[in-house]
């Protein structure tokens, strides 16, 4: 197989020609999504309204001047018809008790029932009809009472038709964030016209009903709903699938109670920069001049940023599927040149066939298997070709982004880039390209002799507790993959992360650290074994490369700068380190003994 490399990398470049226009296309449609908005909680800013003595039209108009351009306002509750005068709303113990304490006759009042009686025309029973809740109706004196099993007072009662009003009358875009009740009869058959719906609590609105479920995405259809980072609401797959939608960037309450605002500022400018969030959902800090401070931050950042505020639409990526096919061409021909690295013919065709199984099984029949695959296969790949001076580290780098791009492109679907279906395999890709290349390099042609040599070598203290150290290494970075590892960053890092994002596209840790072993493995100063230790963690170094553009939902653009700068600072930091260490092997030396 060696003999056919040239052709195969021929082939490889070829391939990479459609890959290469599907990332044009990815780009320019990334670049042209670029209009966001700001959108406000309204509980929370009439909370705020009423602290600082104005009218809610007040304080929006301020808020709008610096830079708020939406509102998001919750399903209203009964709470709402009982305050504005269209329902009497009684609890049974407590109306029993007043009676009692009047000296009036009680014994008919059911203290465990809660009784609704409408003002407005038919509000009552309006209400009674979107749920399933079995009721009863009951005559005290000369009033007619429906009587219901539980406290109804705080169950989703509908839009405020009004405050909607007036809100559109002040400019702003309206969010709409329906509940989710398993008994209500005929869900989202009340949603008013607005401009996003973004579903309130853990769970969609018809959730746990397959045909409640349909008629709230089929109501839904041609609204745009938001998407919310880090929040798995049960039954918003299902609606992503069909519906148009976009992404909503927003801190709970708690955490925003501890950031400064430039720090929360920070936070929405990268969020919105690197990973395509077009709604920006705030809350004010309790201070208004802190408030101000957050706005005209973040609307700055995202001015340089190069976003415009505005009404931002539906998050449609359709990549060209022809490209798609082309390009899949790529990852297998990747695989046929991995063969040629191995010592044994029949070694090099077995990585192949189960680097393709593991491709199929996790990535499955569609374009995730050919992503996984490239994202196997590259890392290893260029070291495996090349690893004779430290100059070879750059060739590899750079056929681990021909790579990159690979997974960039295939595994970028609308529902990848909403990261609705992530990608599947982060875990693989930091595993498997250093086993690849560890059986890579194997010393000897023959598999026997390279067998009895690896049992019989002789274990020292000192290689035990850097092998330790190595498998502690690999465990961290495994334990800190995607996007909720389960070991998260020190405060230290966490403060050096903020610094660099707020400058430049942050390249990350494991390229800084990474990369630089492999550049010092490939100068040849240190012994066979630490060589071949340091070229593995190398090739972590390159998957963390692939682990960047496996995260669709980032634009393709800023995971290239983001590669771009892992690439030059870890060759700065990697020359460096080579450096010390060809001077230390220069100065520790034996001199020779000069004769008397």
């Amino acid at each position: 197989m060696r003999k056919y490399r040239s052709l195969l990398l021929a082939l490889l470049a070829v391939s990479f020609i459609p890959a290469l226009l599907l990332a044009f296309q990815r780009i320019r449609f990334e670049h042209d999504y670029h209009t966001y908005a700001i959108i406000m909680d309204y509980s929370a800013a009439h909370a705020m309204a009423l602290e600082t003595g104005q009218s809610d039209a007040q304080y929006l108009g301020g808020v709008k001047a610096l830079g708020v351009n939406g509102v998001a306002l919750y399903e209203d509750t009964l709470a709402r018809a009982i305050k504005h005068d269209e329902v009497v709303y009684r609890s049974g113990s407590d109306w029993r008790n007043e009676l009692r304490n009047l000296g009036k006759p009680f014994s008919q009042i059911d203290p465990t029932g809660y009784y609704l009686r409408s003002i407005k025309p038919n509000a009552a029973e309006a209400f009674t009809a979107m749920y399933s809740y079995p009721t009863r109706r009951q005559t005290i004196g000369s009033q007619t009472w429906i009587v219901f099993p539980i406290d109804v007072k705080g169950l989703v009662y509908g839009p405020d038709p009004a405050l909607i009003a007036q809100m559109k009358a002040l400019g702003l875009l309206i969010v709409y964030r329906p509940l989710n009740v398993v008994q209500m009869r005929d869900p989202g058959n009340n949603f008013p016209p607005a401009d996003y719906i973004v579903y309130g609590g853990d769970e969609v609105t018809g959730y746990g009903d397959v045909d409640k479920l349909d008629r709230v995405r089929q109501r839904t259809a041609d609204r745009i709903t938001g998407l919310i980072e880090a929040t798995d609401q049960k039954g918003l797959e299902d609606i992503a699938k069909r519906n148009p939608m976009i992404r909503l960037f927003s801190v709970r309450p708690e955490w925003q109670a501890v950031l400064k605002p430039d720090e929360l500022a920070s936070k929405f400018v990268l969020a919105a920069r690197e990973r395509n969030h077009r709604l920006l959902y705030v809350r004010p800090f309790q201070r208004p001049s802190d408030t101000a401070i957050f706005l005209q931050t973040t609307v700055a950042g995202l001015d340089k940023a190069g976003l415009a505020s505005g009404k931002p639409g539906p998050l449609n990526y359709q990549p060209s599927r022809t490209l798609r096919i082309l390009s899949a061409a790529g990852p297998v021909i990747a695989t046929l040149l991995l063969v040629t690295v191995y010592p044994w013919a029949i070694l090099g065709w077995a990585v192949a066939g189960l680097s393709l199984i593991l491709a199929v099984g996790f990535g499955g029949l569609g374009f995730g298997a050919p992503a996984l695959l490239a994202a196997c296969v590259f890392p290893a790949l260029g070291l495996g070709l090349w690893r004779n001076t430290p100059y070879d580290w750059l060739r590899a780098t750079l056929i681990t982004a021909v790579g990159a791009v690979f997974v960039g492109v295939l595994g970028a679907g609308r529902l990848e880039v909403l990261a609705v279906a992530p990608f599947r395999g982060v875990a693989a890709t930091l595993i498997v390209p250093p086993l690849l290349l560890a059986i890579a390099l194997l010393p000897h042609q023959n598999w026997r002799k390279t067998f009895t040599d690896l049992w019989n070598t002789p274990i020292t203290l000192g290689v035990l507790l850097l092998g330790l150290l190595g498998v502690a290494a690999v465990a961290l970075v495994y334990l800190r993959r995607g996007n909720t590892p389960a070991i998260g960053v020190s405060a230290t890092e966490a403060k050096v992360r903020a610094a660099l994002q707020d400058t430049l596209i942050r390249p990350r840790t494991k390229e800084l650290l990474l990369h630089p072993a492999a550049i010092l493995g490939l100068t040849g100063v240190m012994p066979a074994w630490i060589t071949n230790v340091l070229l593995i963690a190398g090739v972590v170094g390159q998957g963390s490369i692939i682990d960047t553009f496996a995260h669709y939902h980032t634009p393709l653009l800023i995971s290239l700068l983001r590669t771009f700068n892992g690439i030059w600072a870890g060759a700065l930091i990697g020359a460096v380190v080579a450096g010390l260490a060809l001077l230390a092997r220069r100065a520790l030396a034996p001199r020779p003994v000069l004769a008397r």
